[in-house]
C-alpha cells in the first residue's frame, strides 16, 4: 500500500472515529410534535382518565405556549417562566410533572442531551384556606339565591356535597328511590359527559333534607341543570358578594362554589356522621383527605365541643364531691 492509501485510510478511520466523539446535531422537532407522539406511543398503558387529563393539558395550556419551540431550544428559563405563570397550585403541580416527564423521555430518545425541567421549581404557594358557611349564613346564602333560577343547583350542593361538576352531570337516570347515583362528571370546557374523578366517585348517596322533592320536580331534560360551570362560579359570586349577605358575614378565607362541598362534609362531621361513611359519600379516595381538607372546625362546632367537655368536667367534679362528702360522712 503506498502513502497517499494509507492517507486516505487514516482519514476515513479518523473520520469514523471522531463522529463517535464530537455530538451529532440534534433532529429538529418542535415540542407540540413531540408531545403527541409521546401521548400516542409512550402513555398507551395508562388510566383512561388519565390520558384524557394529559391529552387535555397538553391541547390547551402546553401547547399555546410552548409548542412553536424546538425541544433543543427549551431552556430552563424558558419552562421555568411558563411555570410560574400557572396561577392554580394543583395544574401548575400537574403541568410541571406532565412536561419534566415528557422531556425525560425525549433525552432517552436523544432529541436532547439533558432535561431541562430538572433546573425548574416549583414556586412556593401560599395556601388560603377554603371558608365554610355557618348554619346562619347557610340560610341566608339560600334566602338570596331563592330569586336566581340556581337555587335548587345550590340546595343540592348544600345538602349533598357533590362537586359541581357531578351535580351538573345528573338527569332522571341518576335519581333512585333512596339515594342518588353518582356516575359522571359534566366537562364544562368540551361540554360533554366525562368519567368521575376517581372510582371512589361513583358512588350512591342518600337524599338528605327535601332534597328529593326539589329534584323530582325539575323539568325532564337530558340533564336536570342544564347549565356550564361558570355560570354557577358567577352566580354563586354574585350572591356572596351583596350588601346584603355581608353585613353579617365576613369570611376569613376563600369563599367560592366549592365552598359549599366543604360546609356540607363539615355538617356530616358535626351532626356525628362517622369519617368513613363520609369519606363515601364525599367520593374521596382515602379519610386524610376527607378529615384534613374538607372537615373544618367551624364556631358553631366548636362551641358544642366546649358544652360536652364542660358537662362532663362538672359531672366528674360532681362525682369526686360526692364521694368526699360520703367519706366525711362516715367520720
Amino acid at each position: 500500500m503506498d502513502i497517499y492509501s494509507r492517507l486516505n485510510d487514516i482519514e476515513t478511520k479518523l473520520d469514523i472515529l471522531m463522529q463517535h466523539i464530537l455530538p451529532t446535531e440534534k433532529p429538529k422537532i418542535l415540542l407540540s410534535e413531540y408531545l403527541n407522539i409521546w401521548l400516542n406511543e409512550f402513555r398507551k398503558n395508562v388510566a383512561a382518565g388519565t390520558l384524557y387529563k394529559d391529552s387535555t393539558n397538553i391541547k390547551y395550556q402546553i401547547v399555546p405556549s410552548l409548542g412553536n419551540y424546538f425541544l433543543t431550544d427549551l431552556s430552563p428559563l424558558v419552562l421555568q417562566k411558563y411555570i410560574n405563570t400557572i396561577k392554580a397550585p394543583r395544574q401548575r403541580k400537574h403541568l410541571f410533572t406532565l412536561l419534566k416527564n415528557a422531556l425525560r423521555k425525549a433525552t432517552e430518545l436523544g432529541y436532547i442531551d439533558t432535561n431541562p425541567m430538572l433546573s425548574v421549581i416549583i414556586p412556593e404557594h401560599v395556601s388560603v384556606p377554603t371558608e365554610i358557611l355557618s348554619k346562619i349564613h347557610i340560610e341566608s346564602f339560600l334566602q338570596l339565591a331563592e330569586s336566581t333560577i340556581y337555587y335548587i343547583a345550590f340546595y343540592t350542593l348544600i345538602y349533598q356535597g357533590f362537586r359541581p361538576s357531578e351535580l351538573l352531570a345528573l338527569d332522571k337516570s341518576n335519581l333512585l328511590e333512596d339515594s342518588i347515583h353518582i356516575t359522571n362528571s359534566w366537562n364544562s370546557k368540551d361540554k360533554v359527559l366525562s368519567k368521575t374523578k376517581t372510582k371512589n366517585s361513583v358512588r350512591k348517596v342518600p337524599y338528605f333534607e327535601n332534597v328529593k322533592e326539589l329534584l323530582f320536580s325539575l323539568p325532564c331534560e337530558d340533564r336536570l341543570f342544564p347549565y356550564q360551570l361558570r355560570h354557577l362560579e358567577d352566580a354563586f359570586a354574585d350572591i356572596v358578594n351583596t350588601r346584603d349577605f355581608l353585613n353579617d358575614y365576613v369570611p376569613r378565607g376563600r369563599l367560592t362554589l366549592y365552598s359549599l362541598r366543604h360546609t356540607c362534609i363539615t355538617r356530616w362531621a358535626e351532626n356525628g356522621v362517622h369519617p368513613k361513611v363520609a369519606m363515601k359519600w364525599a367520593g374521596h379516595n382515602n379519610i386524610t383527605t376527607t378529615l384534613h381538607y374538607y372537615t373544618h372546625i367551624s364556631s358553631d362546632w366548636e362551641q358544642l365541643e366546649v358544652q360536652k367537655a364542660s358537662l362532663k368536667t362538672t359531672k366528674k367534679v360532681s362525682s369526686n364531691s360526692a364521694q368526699h362528702s360520703g367519706a366525711g360522712d362516715r367520720t
